[in-house]
């Protein structure tokens, strides 16, 4: 052990010796990562309560109703699913209605 300290302490020494004293120390660089975290983790904080991130999550919502809503017509399709449930808003109830219309408007 002793002789493993001592090759550490020469290879430190050469090192200090050919870069510098300008070599920052393990805390300034530890604070430095810690600073830099602390700034990236406010941001992120910051942009997900941004009016774009609540865009961005309706966005993501109404996608997800649409693939549900697809996904429900295609298992009616294939007979996986009950085809009432998919059907229901499908079916238009007003086109009776304008049918009976036109020939009252001539008359």
């Amino acid at each position: 052990q002793a002789k493993m300290q001592e090759q550490l302490n020469k290879a430190m020494g050469s090192l200090t010796a050919t870069v510098g004293d300008e070599l920052p120390s393990f805390d300034e660089i530890k604070d430095k990562i810690e600073a830099r975290y602390a700034k990236a983790k406010g941001m992120s904080e910051l942009q997900e309560e941004s009016v774009e991130g609540r865009m961005a999550e309706i966005e993501q919502a109404s996608a997800n109703v649409e693939a549900q809503s697809r996904l429900e017509q295609m298992k009616a399709e294939l007979g996986l699913a009950p085809p009432a449930a998919v059907e229901a808003p499908a079916a238009p109830a007003a086109e009776p209605a304008p049918a009976q219309q036109p020939p009252s408007a001539p008359a």
